[in-house]
């Protein structure tokens, strides 16, 4: 059986690993990433509420598989235009960066696949649409 292959390419602490998801694992990340963007027109989407979607479509063995995928959901939902920030008493705040790279990489370099998932107490960013 041939496959389609998507290939994901990220910074994991300065090193860089290249992974191969097939067709159908795609499209499993792509559902998710639409369900955040529609959730996105009337809440906030928290980056702990993508890995918990994550872990229960997929059910990865390791935290690392869980974050892999969630980053691949970011990926996807950041290029249909949502933003990530921190949301607190003040209101939400948009993060000072305007690249991909960059948002992957902050997101990448505070999430500890050894601490777990990011949580709704530690959730290390949020996603909006940016107004216009």
């Amino acid at each position: 059986m041939v496959f389609q292959q998507w290939i994901s390419t990220f910074p994991v602490r300065s090193v860089r690993y290249v992974f191969i998801i097939d067709e159908t694992n795609m499209q499993r990340i792509a559902e998710i990433a639409e369900g955040c963007v529609r959730e996105a027109a009337d809440d906030y989407v928290g980056l702990w509420q993508i890995a918990t979607r994550v872990r229960r479509e997929f059910e990865p063995s390791t935290n690392l598989q869980v974050k892999r995928l969630s980053l691949d959901v970011v990926r996807l939902i950041v290029r249909r235009g949502l933003c990530p920030g921190d949301y607190g008493k003040t209101g939400f705040s948009f993060w000072d960066l305007d690249n991909l790279g960059r948002i992957i990489a902050r997101i990448d370099g505070e999430w500890n696949p050894m601490h777990g998932d990011p949580t709704l107490v530690n959730p290390i960013c949020w996603f909006a649409p940016r107004p216009a």
